[in-house]
């Protein structure tokens, strides 16, 4: 069966995230979507797992982190999700970190 897609508004209304916000972050290149639009004026639409990367960005910002940072971290971490009993999924990261001597 193949994964259901939503359009901006959509994945907007799920998760009480701002039309603008997303459309900066998709236009920023911090949230790919599964089908990008054509050209301007055109639908985007985001699958399952891009709703996840999305709900994921949205908690790292609302705590503080840059854009750019959260971005980063997801990037180059390596993010497993686990589905849970109650059908819910949980991320778990896992950063290296180098820090060089002075």
């Amino acid at each position: 069966m193949k994964d259901p897609l939503w359009q901006k508004g959509e994945v907007c209304k799920m998760l009480d995230l701002k039309y603008m916000t997303l459309t900066g972050w998709v236009f920023a290149g911090l949230i790919t979507p599964e089908i990008p639009a054509p050209k301007a004026g055109s639908p985007a639409y985001f699958t399952r797992k891009n709703i996840h990367e999305i709900a994921i960005l949205q908690k790292m910002v609302k705590a503080g982190i840059k854009r750019q940072m959260a971005k980063k971290v997801m990037d180059d971490s390596k993010m497993k999700a686990k589905i849970l009993a109650n059908n819910e999924i949980k991320y778990t990261f896992t950063i290296n970190v180098t820090i060089p001597n002075y």
